[in-house]
């Protein structure tokens, strides 16, 4: 498959990477046929990011079809087509049903949600 690549602030190259394998059971593995740069992207690539290493695959807002899915996903089967937007979370939080993704993101900058186990 082909991936957009971060080596370093501003470079990035789009790179030949292994197809992907289903590693969880709530795992999609999708074929995407569009793609957008966000401006956190532009944040990537200017280097302003922490944490950020070469090697790493960026690029979080895409549409494409499910090709694969783990066997416990319910709610998707193979052939749908999908959207990703840019505010996707990483699971069925309890603190998402009480408050909003904005609101997580504020305690995680806050060191005030330490770690997650999905």
């Amino acid at each position: 498959m082909k991936a957009l690549v971060y080596y370093g602030p501003y470079d990035v190259s789009i790179d030949d990477k292994p197809h992907p394998t289903i590693k969880h059971s709530e795992d999609v593995i999708l074929c995407i046929t569009s793609t957008a740069i966000c401006g956190s992207d532009l944040h990537l690539y200017h280097g302003t990011v922490p944490g950020m290493q070469p090697g790493q695959i960026i690029g979080h807002e895409f549409m494409g079809v499910i090709e694969e899915t783990g066997p416990e996903v319910q709610d998707v089967q193979v052939d749908d087509r999908i959207v990703v937007p840019f505010n996707v979370s990483c699971g069925p939080l309890q603190i998402l049903l009480m408050f909003s993704q904005g609101m997580m993101l504020q305690y995680l900058e806050q060191d005030l949600l330490v770690s997650l186990q999905l």
